[in-house]
């Protein structure tokens, strides 16, 4: 598909294991579309819905919008004193023990201020469950858990700084930090 010209809308479209480099996008929508393993190599974006879009795993050198080179405003809003392939990945556990209420309105802000720092990698309430084992009675299932927060850091120390701002901890509740083993 390299120099290809994409100029009609295209709402919703799948952009798989392809190469569009040198490709014109220009007075499209590509609103909520995605390109996954999409090399993107030199394309070029003018006057685009782009509301919604994912761009995973995709080669992105040279990539410009209206104009700007993408992977240098990437590589700019990258803190560059932290080497992120070195960061380790944490789980933040949510107790039920909030000595008063954890309002729903809370979490966005939080939420947001993980995303600004690029240190989030998702989350969610925990409902009931059951344990199984194969053989022999299976353990409890654990009740006092709520949540969980999967978050990038360098250390336990830094992940323990994002404990101010979240919800759960601010309303005088326990959550429980682990580190995720890499293979």
């Amino acid at each position: 598909m390299d120099h290809q010209q994409f100029d009609r809308d295209m709402k919703n479209a799948t952009f798989r294991n392809c190469a569009l480099g040198q490709a014109r996008f220009e007075d499209v929508d590509l609103s909520h579309s995605v390109f996954s393993d999409v090399n993107l190599r030199g394309a070029h974006f003018t006057n685009v819905n782009l509301t919604g879009v994912v761009i995973d795993d995709a080669n992105i050198a040279g990539l410009t919008i209206a104009g700007r080179d993408i992977a240098a405003l990437i590589r700019e809003a990258m803190p560059s004193s932290i080497d992120r392939a070195a960061m380790r990945n944490f789980i933040l556990l949510m107790h039920d023990d909030a000595t008063t209420a954890v309002s729903p309105d809370m979490w966005p802000p939080y939420l947001a201020s993980l995303r600004e720092r690029r240190i989030f990698d998702g989350g969610s309430a925990i409902g009931a469950g059951e344990t199984f084992r194969r053989n022999g009675e299976a353990a409890v299932a654990s009740k006092h858990l709520g949540g969980y927060l999967r978050v990038r850091a360098e250390s336990l120390g830094a992940v323990q700084e994002l404990l101010a701002g979240n919800p759960v901890y601010e309303c005088g509740g326990t959550v429980e930090i682990r580190e995720l083993p890499r293979d």
